[in-house]
């Protein structure tokens, strides 16, 4: 996977050059090893808790910013959407209320 990476000078309040990054993602890639090889790349000795890892969206102006807790969250998304046998969406487990919030049984309604 290449990748273009650009390191954020803090001091200056701007980016750096843009970087071509060549990541050989295995079967199930995971956060620390994008962070690992960003690190070589860049030549840095930082600890991989002292990286944070963002995604620019340039026709939406929007950040988005990569994280172990992002990456589960994303996680558990799919897994609620999983499919059941022969493809089709496994059925909602029904509540044990009876009755949905904001409506009125036939008996409690007045004629005027």
């Amino acid at each position: 996977m290449v990748l273009i990476i650009r390191k954020r000078l803090v001091d200056l309040k701007t980016y750096g050059e843009p970087k071509e990054l060549i990541f050989k993602a295995g079967t199930c890639p995971t956060i620390d090893e994008l962070k690992t090889a960003i690190t070589k790349a860049e030549g840095l000795d930082l600890d991989l808790q002292e990286i944070e890892l963002a995604k620019y969206f340039p026709h939406e102006f929007e950040w988005l910013f990569i994280s172990e807790a992002y990456m589960e969250a994303e996680s558990n998304k799919k897994k609620k959407t999983s499919k059941g046998p022969k493809g089709k969406k496994e059925p909602k487990k029904e509540s044990k209320k009876s009755g949905k919030k904001g409506t009125t049984s036939p008996s409690s309604r007045t004629r005027s």
